[in-house]
This record gives structure tokens, C-alpha cells and sequence, in this order.
């Protein structure tokens, strides 16, 4: 389990540097989600940085942007469980912006969202075929073949 659920800034703490947070990951978390409601002046910049062993790097950027919507959310999804994250979000100010660990599904159900699109059309091309020859083999007694 993350340590940090979430955190929603109100819009008076933020103005130039909006987020400084740290964030624990474990193997359940599937990915770090920034959403940020009504920014100044349209955009913040987002960056994440890695800790594992003492050695930080900068793994992730992003802009968000309300220009057209009143809300905007970015994701990094390529976690270290044994790595510490810090998120960063730098602009003018916003409503509120909220920082918050996204855990793993808990295995319940099948799920294709990690699925590129040839795994996710071939699996669709299994299905058919075997919807195919299974309502063919139920029905072989009744064709006239």
C-alpha cells in the first residue's frame, strides 16, 4: 500500500513551485496520477523524480493543461517498487491540484488495458474464431453438410 492516499492543495498555497511532495510506491501500485482543476494562466509543468539507492534522476515530465477543459490529469506508470517519487509542479497557481498513488486492480476479472493494440486485436481474432467453431461443433448435428 502507498503511504501518501492523496493530496488536494487549496488554491491560496499555490503560486510558483504548486507541488513539492514525496511519494512511496509498493508492487500494488500501478501508477503516480497529478490532476490539477482550473490552472493560472492555462498550464503547469509537472516532473517526477526517482530515488533508488541515494542516486535521484528526473524520470517523467509532462504539462498540464485547462486551456479547453476545467480539469487535466497526467499518469507515470513505470514504477520501481524499491524507488522513492518525488513530484514536482511548477506555474502560476491553481483551484486545487491533487497528487495520489493509483493502485493495481485486485485480480478480480479480466482486464486488457496493459494490452498493446496487435495483443488486443489478436485476442479479438481468438475470440471470434473460437465463437466460430464452437457454435459450428454445438450445431454439426443440425448443418446439412
Amino acid at each position: 500500500m502507498a503511504l501518501i492516499a492523496s493530496i488536494a492543495v487549496p488554491a491560496a498555497a499555490l503560486s510558483g513551485s504548486m507541488v513539492d511532495q514525496e511519494v512511496q510506491v509498493d508492487s500494488d501500485t500501478e501508477a503516480i496520477r497529478i490532476t490539477a482543476e482550473n490552472i493560472t494562466n492555462d498550464t503547469a509543468d509537472v516532473a517526477i523524480e526517482e530515488t533508488v539507492d541515494g542516486n535521484t534522476s528526473e524520470v517523467f515530465t509532462a504539462t498540464l493543461d485547462t486551456s479547453n477543459e476545467s480539469m487535466d490529469s497526467v499518469e507515470y506508470s513505470e514504477l520501481d517498487p524499491n524507488a522513492t517519487y518525488r513530484v514536482l509542479v511548477d506555474g502560476d497557481g491553481a483551484a486545487s491540484i491533487s497528487v495520489e498513488p493509483v493502485e493495481a486492480s485486485s485480480g478480480v476479472g479480466v482486464s486488457t488495458s496493459t494490452l498493446s493494440d496487435l495483443q488486443r486485436n489478436a485476442l479479438i481474432v481468438l475470440v471470434v474464431l473460437f465463437t466460430l467453431f464452437a457454435g459450428t461443433w454445438l450445431a454439426r448435428d443440425y448443418l446439412d453438410w
